[in-house]
């Protein structure tokens, strides 16, 4: 195979940047990172240069939705292969009024997806909590109350934990511990692919709590 000798790399927003690159001289790759660095628009948090491996990632901040590209290149003296990925993220916040609460961030969670201008991906909704989880079920009010008796009696208060001689919610963290902190969900043209009675709840174990943080990534 003849080796290339040159090729682009470009964002997938509007405003596009190129790399230009010349395998057989890694003085031509240092060139054009530092020329990438003067004329982005954007902000290059990390760059690295390992032998032939160039290691770059861009940062946008628009309002609380963080843009991220990471961009991997692999340089040989054959040919260039290049990857991209492309991650949205944003952080909700909400409160809970129960010791053991059900609360529905559907709603928010579509909203997100819509906002992207990601068509298809992969969604993933996670808490970072050892005393809450992420569930996927119907919001329907008996539905609700069975889910959260049946934790009560799979996961009581009252059991004999080693936990609780420290502090008093060791049937929280193993409800959770079981239950999972995350849920993920495909996207397909702007939309979260999900069942009809499919709702994405926040489930608190060990409430009340002012301020329990979700965590959106859609990654495509």
């Amino acid at each position: 195979m003849e080796s290339s000798s040159s090729s682009k790399l470009c964002s997938k927003k509007q405003s596009k940047q190129s790399l230009q690159h010349g395998p057989e001289s890694l003085d031509h790759i240092r060139s054009d990172m530092q020329g990438l660095r003067q004329t982005s628009h954007k902000k290059i948090c990390t760059s690295r240069l390992i032998d032939l491996e160039v290691n770059i990632s861009f940062l946008v901040k628009d309002d609380d939705v963080f843009d991220i590209l990471y961009l991997t290149l692999t340089f040989s003296t054959s040919d260039c292969v290049m990857t991209s990925m492309v991650v949205y993220s944003k952080t909700l916040t909400i409160s809970s009024s129960s010791k053991q609460q059900l609360i529905d961030i559907t709603r928010e969670t579509m909203r997100f997806v819509e906002d992207s201008n990601i068509a298809n991906g992969i969604l993933v909704v996670s808490v970072p909590h050892a005393t809450a989880a992420i569930v996927a079920n119907e919001n329907e009010r008996g539905l609700l109350n069975d889910i959260l008796n049946r934790i009560r009696e799979v996961f009581p208060q009252s059991a004999d934990y080693a936990h609780n001689r420290i502090d008093d919610n060791a049937n929280a963290h193993i409800a959770a511990t079981f239950l999972g902190h995350s849920r993920t969900f495909p996207v397909e043209n702007h939309q979260i692919v999900r069942g009809t009675w499919q709702n994405i709840f926040v489930l608190e174990l060990d409430g009340p709590r002012t301020r329990r943080e979700i965590h959106l990534n859609l990654i495509s």
